[in-house]
């Protein structure tokens, strides 16, 4: 490009210039003025689409430095949120503490364990309360008895995330008798845990000598324990701590670091094709298990985890979710993802 546009214009130039009047020394000097200002002219016109073409070529050359740059930083935090992630389920605990006294249980679960645990106390839990709230206009609802059980499982019943919980469910305008229901179930009556109370104390104080009298006690203490309707959903879900008495603290800070990868691939979305987004999709659902990914669909299912919905119709939830893997009774996964879809799609239209 450099040699050949002063050559081209140089061409033309030698077209309409005449050589027979150089023998008159007048003549030449006029004509080699001529040529030197083509020259220079052509030199200057040269110059400037070098520099233009310099500009544009350090200007693309910068972008892709900048795009390589900013890939390059979105990589290094995206892998950084997968790590405490994973950081997180392994840090998962929970420990085996049972409702009997008369079991002395170590250990914990742990990790992965902890969540497949979870999920059946949660499935347990949701078992219970349709039975028992088959009367009710909001608990005979699938989908909203599955909401309002996993707020239960969420905070538990106990101290100040029992405050919490009676705060957020009060904003669901349950009925007295709805209330009642979930607290029947996943609270400790006074009179349950009075009535274990003084058998623990009259265990404790009895000599094993007596023993005819301490299989009569036994009896007692399984009589009352049978009472306990946190008891019973822990023996039915095979899990060794007190069911319904609240995950926030495992979850709370799990939740929060999963919302973050999934807004990071979302921000990228100005500055990718969705085919290279999609690399990073499938990576972060290759984190999540079934049990994680269920757990997900439930907690994205109250006004706590509602921040998730676009992301789980986004990516398709669906279809991680195995046929019969979650009854419709328990809930209704196409009625889920068909309001979500809806209300997405509203969302968008007032936008």
């Amino acid at each position: 490009m450099c040699i050949a546009l002063p050559w081209f214009l140089f061409c033309i130039f030698l077209q309409n210039f005449s050589f027979e009047v150089w023998d008159e020394k007048s003549e030449y000097i006029e004509n080699i003025g001529y040529l030197g200002s083509f020259f220079s002219g052509a030199t200057a016109i040269a110059v400037v689409v070098l520099t233009a073409l310099a500009v544009f070529f350090s200007s693309k050359a910068y972008k892709q430095e900048l795009d390589r740059v900013k890939k390059q930083r979105f990589e290094d935090h995206f892998f950084h949120l997968l790590k405490i992630h994973r950081d997180n389920v392994k840090m998962m605990e929970i420990e085996h503490k049972s409702f009997d006294f008369r079991l002395s249980e170590n250990g914990s679960y742990q990790s992965t364990k902890a969540i497949l645990k979870m999920f059946r106390e949660l499935m347990q839990m949701i078992k219970v309360i349709k039975k028992a709230g088959e009367n009710s206009e909001k608990l005979s609802s699938s989908n909203m008895r599955a909401e309002l059980v996993y707020l239960c499982f969420y905070y538990g019943f106990g101290g100040r995330s029992g405050n919490i919980l009676e705060e957020t469910l009060s904003k669901y305008h349950l009925d007295a008798k709805e209330i009642e229901i979930l607290k029947d179930y996943f609270k400790d009556s006074e009179d349950s845990r009075d009535k274990v109370k003084i058998l623990k104390k009259e265990y404790d104080e009895l000599n094993s000598v007596f023993f005819i009298r301490k299989i009569t006690l036994n009896k007692k203490i399984d009589e009352a324990y049978k009472l306990i309707p946190r008891k019973n959903i822990s023996d039915k879900a095979e899990i060794k701590y007190k069911a319904a008495g609240g995950h926030q603290t495992r979850l709370d800070h799990y939740y929060a670091n999963l919302l973050f990868c999934f807004e990071l691939i979302e921000e990228q979305k100005k500055n990718m094709l969705e085919e290279d987004l999609e690399i990073y999709k499938k990576e972060l659902m290759s984190q999540l298990n079934l049990y994680e990914k269920i757990l997900l669909i439930f907690h994205s299912n109250t006004s706590i985890g509602h921040n998730f919905q676009k992301y789980l119709l986004d990516y398709n939830f669906k279809k991680y979710i195995p046929e019969g893997m979650l009854k419709k009774e328990e809930f209704d996964l196409e009625a889920y993802f068909k309001t979500a879809t809806e209300v997405y799609l509203e969302k968008s239209r007032s936008l």
